[in-house]
């Protein structure tokens, strides 16, 4: 059919409906194989690029006029068209959709035409409402159509219908199957479902022709290829709505106009909403948005969100009330839903409860920052070591100030190093055996004072070495030299006395004794380790002068 067909003559034969499915944004839903023939594939545009192929009857401002006022509009045009504009509800009344019906037909039949028209354009709303039902499945459709296929035919009291689809079969009220009849597939682009079946009562005297005739033929033609995407959509997203309810997150999903068009059960228990009260509602209205920080509302504006760019995930300190009147925060993700020619046709958000998560976060934060404080003011040198491969190198992820303080090297010019090539004299240490073993067996080990030298110098060293959960080698040591050289003095010290001929004993402020050397023993009968740490008083008084 051309475009030129629309101001033809009223002698034309009847043809096909054309239909059309025009969402609020004004872009083009759906539309029929006869309308594709007039317009072109010009599905996902916007309808008011058409106004040009338009007969002078249907103007753009109608459309408008149909969404305003959410009444129908229905005209005979040039006595050869009739032209409806059928607005489809939502639940609280608005208008999401409209359809947009052209028939061509006789004056004199257009009466008949008109009635027909209105029983197909109620069909065609009822099933376009049933593509947005959340309980929505297979044989629901099927059921549906099998009862209301029926009233939209030319002569409802003669006709029946039966469906088959995936193997089920549906039939409708006082079925009755004769041999008057004709078949529809119901299929998509991907698969056959099954088939459409209408019937007319043999008894009827009427011309066949009448009965199956090129608006039912249509009719059938739509129905059954607008069963065949629901079918397809219901069975490739009723995985996808298992996995929705089943997730710990929830999950809100909008149109183009902000409008909620699927909510799973997570996120209504979030928002303290029924799913069928939030379905269709302004997201703003359902899901109130606070900044944690300042208590000020969040809105979210979806149509910014689509066309301009930038984040389309909730603000960083995004906060809801719950039922329970407590303020939890939240954290989201979010991505644009595109249909199946890849045009943005809204936005999903997935998002969860963060409170409890955020407050471990802050407690976690606060005790790094006291380990921290601790671990830098520790008199002991700590070296944290991640390894590679089989214990083959160990590398510097952490040294403490006083680590700093003993290697005379700062901390920037340690991290990332193997060990062994930041301090070539741990190997000859016997560091790296130790740390293989503890790395290997997970039990900790002591290295007593040693001996070390390298290029920094060369002193004393005790080191502790143990295995963190994470896998990571700590080093704990300290510089022992110092005390080394003083524990030599002492044992120096001590040898010299041993050797002198006369008892020498010492005590304390408490007169315990602290040493006593072997001319002591000798003098006294008592062996040192029997009197070091007694009064002075039990083991120098003679015998019988205890009281004195």
């Amino acid at each position: 059919m051309s475009v030129d067909s629309f101001d033809s003559a009223s002698t034309k034969e009847p043809s096909n409906v054309i239909l059309l499915e025009i969402g609020r944004n004004g872009l083009i839903e759906w539309m029929n194989e006869e309308a594709k023939s007039l317009f072109g594939a010009v599905r996902g545009e916007s309808f008011f690029s058409l106004e040009n192929k338009l007969t002078d009857c249907l103007k753009t401002e109608i459309i408008d006029r149909v969404f305003t006022e959410g009444a129908l509009f229905s005209t005979t045009c040039s006595e050869s068209q009739q032209i409806s504009v059928t607005p489809v509800h939502t639940n609280d009344g608005g208008v999401e959709r409209v359809v947009l019906s052209i028939a061509e037909c006789e004056i004199a039949k257009v009466k008949l035409q008109s009635l027909q028209l209105k029983r197909e354009l109620h069909l065609i709303n009822k099933i376009s409402k049933f593509m947005w039902e959340k309980d929505r499945s297979v044989s629901s459709l099927m059921i549906f159509l099998a009862n209301e296929l029926p009233n939209a035919m030319s002569y409802p009291d003669l006709a029946s219908v039966k469906i088959i689809c995936d193997g089920k079969e549906y039939l409708s009220p006082n079925f009755r199957e004769t041999s008057l009849s004709s078949t529809y597939p119901i299929q998509s682009e991907k698969a056959d479902f099954g088939f459409i079946t209408e019937y007319y009562d043999e008894s009827s005297e009427m011309d066949p022709s009448e009965l199956f005739n090129e608006n039912e033929k249509s009719l059938f033609s739509t129905v059954a290829e607008r069963a065949g995407e629901i079918v397809e959509r219901i069975k490739t997203s009723r995985t996808f709505f298992e996995v929705l309810e089943s997730i710990g997150d929830g999950v809100v999903s909008t149109d183009m106009e902000g409008r909620i068009v699927f909510i799973n059960n997570v996120a209504a228990k979030m928002i303290g909403k029924e799913e069928s009260e939030a379905v269709g509602e302004q997201i703003n209205k359902v899901l109130k948005l606070y900044d944690s920080e300042t208590g000020r509302r969040i809105l979210l504006d979806t149509k910014k969100m689509i066309t301009a760019e930038g984040s389309i995930s909730f603000h960083p300190n995004a906060a809801i009330v719950s039922p329970a009147g407590t303020m939890r925060l939240l954290a989201d993700s979010a991505e644009f839903v595109q249909d199946d020619d890849g045009e943005v046709i809204g936005i999903v958000h997935s998002f969860k409860d963060v409170t409890e998560e955020r407050g471990f976060l802050k407690r976690l934060a606060d005790n790094e920052s006291r380990f921290r404080l601790l671990f830098d003011n520790m008199g002991m040198g700590v070296m944290i070591c991640s390894v590679e491969g089989h214990a083959e190198k160990f590398i510097l992820r952490d040294v403490n100030k006083a680590a700093e303080r003993l290697e005379g090297v700062r901390r920037e010019k340690l991290i990332g190093r193997d060990i062994v090539e930041a301090f070539p004299g741990s190997e000859r240490f016997g560091l790296v055996e130790v740390f293989r073993k503890v790395y290997s067996s997970g039990e900790p080990a002591h290295i007593p004072a040693t001996h070390y030298s390298d290029k920094t110098g060369s002193g004393w060293k005790e080191v502790s070495v143990f295995k963190l959960p994470s896998g990571e080698i700590v080093s704990l040591y300290q510089d022992v030299t110092q005390r080394r050289r003083y524990q030599t003095e002492l044992e120096m010290q001590s040898h010299i006395l041993n050797e002198v001929g006369k008892a020498i004993v010492a005590t304390d402020s408490n007169r315990e004794i602290t040493f006593w050397n072997k001319a002591a023993e000798e003098l006294y009968g008592w062996k040192s380790e029997e009197v070091i740490g007694k009064k002075a008083s039990e083991v120098l008084m003679p015998e019988g002068n205890e009281k004195k």
